[in-house]
């Protein structure tokens, strides 16, 4: 592979209570655990996603995927919607991302899928791992988007409950303005949730 998405949607936030507006809710104090909990399964399924990789393909360089678990992505676009900035800041306390250049933008809030997608397809061909925060439904279109290939064809039924995480790798994509043609389909790496991964909540 040489260009991975994740795709992350924020973990569950506060109710609004008035006159706070819903661009300003919070985590909830289960959001910020469930963050936590989410950055140290990343860090873990990336190390052994690489390690599985490196005994079929042995001899083989170390990965974007193992860069992604020691040093974080490359880039990370973030909504600034106060939610998702939460979110990154939990994640942070399990999941490295000292290496990484992060932008906070209202871009990604209440975007479109197209808005999203187009987000990424300006990104300069050097970056070769991006890490992309929102909502729904727009983080959950564009996943099913990057994993639908030109016959119609989704591996898998991605949904994106709070705190879904979705690693998405491209073997042959060169520049990111290509990014959701149909020669570019992507291979859905893996696909986390914090209740698949036995995530349990106590207050």
């Amino acid at each position: 592979m040489n260009k991975i998405i994740i795709l992350l949607r924020h973990t569950k936030a506060k109710s609004a209570e008035y006159p706070q507006t819903d661009f300003e809710r919070k985590l909830s104090a289960e959001g910020k655990a469930c963050a936590s909990f989410m950055g140290e399964k990343l860090t873990t399924t990336l190390q052994n996603t690489h390690l599985q990789n490196q005994q079929i393909n042995k001899g083989e360089q170390p990965t974007l995927l193992s860069k992604l678990a020691a040093i974080g992505p490359e880039k990370i676009i973030c909504s600034n919607a106060k939610r998702t900035q939460e979110t990154l800041q939990n994640l942070q306390q399990r999941y490295n991302t000292s290496s990484s250049d992060i932008e906070y933008t209202d871009k990604t809030y209440e975007a479109t899928t197209g808005s999203l997608l187009n987000q990424l397809q300006q990104l300069p061909a050097k970056t070769n791992t991006v890490m992309m925060i929102g909502h729904n439904p727009g983080t959950e279109f564009l996943a099913q988007i990057l994993l639908t290939d030109k016959s119609g064809y989704m591996p898998q039924d991605i949904h994106f409950s709070t705190g879904t995480i979705a690693i998405i790798g491209f073997r042959n994509l060169q520049n990111w303005a290509a990014l959701g043609s149909e020669e570019n389909t992507g291979e859905l790496v893996q696909y986390l949730t914090p209740k698949t991964l036995g995530w349990r909540w106590e207050s």
